[in-house]
Formats: C-alpha cells, structure tokens, sequence
C-alpha cells in the first residue's frame, strides 16, 4: 500500500466537497499513482484554513517539484 498525497485541499462542507470530487469525471480517474481510496481530513478553525492549504501545497511542491495530480486538474 502507498501513502501518496493526490489532492490538497480545503473546505467548510465536507460531504459537499466530496460530492462535488464525486460527480467530477476528472477527480476519480485514476492518478500516476493509482486510484485515491483513502483521505485524510483536519478540522482546523476558519481562519487557519487558507494558510494552512497554501502551507501544505508548497511544501508538497517544494519537496516533488509539483504539485499532487488532483491539485493539477483544470477547471
């Protein structure tokens, strides 16, 4: 089993958030990692959440030069 990060981000509605990844054909193709199955979440107060999204990418981005496959995806 790999512990790969596919996807970064930040919500106020977590089972809206999943729904919308649900119902994107993008967001549950499979990655060049493979399929995400598993997810992580942390409940941080309000005004942590944008500073701890742009927290996690860029030290993703600094340590694999790119940011996780999900995070790549296009509107």
């Amino acid at each position: 089993m790999y512990d790969e990060v596919v996807y970064v981000g930040m919500t106020n509605s977590l089972r809206r958030r999943m729904e919308d990844h649900l119902a994107d054909e993008r967001m549950v193709q499979t990655t060049p990692v493979g399929l995400a199955t598993w997810f992580y979440y942390q409940c941080l107060p309000g005004h942590c959440l944008h500073q701890t999204e742009r927290h996690l990418l860029s030290e993703f981005k600094f340590r694999e030069g790119v940011l996780p496959p999900l995070n790549r995806v296009g509107p």
